[in-house]
């Protein structure tokens, strides 16, 4: 399967997938902004971020990440970037990854997922 194929794949879940196919599919576009492949992230899911600034929407999503801030768990730290969510250490000591499924509504949604990006990172490997 190409890069692209794979990538239009994602886009769509299927109504009966558990809660881990949904993850891997969250941290499947996690892998992908820590491989910083924000054109890739923006042309399969970036649309809404087009209007954000009056950058490009790939840049839009660097700088959206870059210009983070915490004060309580990243103290004076000024730039951000996204790690490999397997091994990042340190920052948030309990980031939140859960679905949430709701009973049928009259929008359609059928839920939501919480996945705390892993930023800054230790890389273990």
């Amino acid at each position: 399967m190409s890069l692209k194929d794979a990538v239009n794949s994602m886009n769509t879940v299927p109504p009966d997938a558990s809660d881990d196919e949904i993850l891997g599919i969250v941290r499947y576009w996690v892998d992908m902004l820590a491989a910083e492949e924000y054109a890739t992230v923006f042309d399969a899911l970036g649309y809404a971020l087009l209007y954000q600034w009056d950058v490009p929407g790939p840049q839009c999503i660097e700088q959206l990440i870059k210009r983070y801030r915490s004060p309580e768990f990243f103290p004076g730290v000024e730039s951000f970037r996204v790690t490999d969510w397997r091994t990042a250490k340190g920052g948030n000591p309990k980031p939140e990854t859960h679905v949430t499924r709701y009973k049928p509504n009259w929008v359609r949604l059928r839920g939501d997922v919480a996945f705390d990006l892993p930023l800054n990172g230790v890389d273990l490997h």
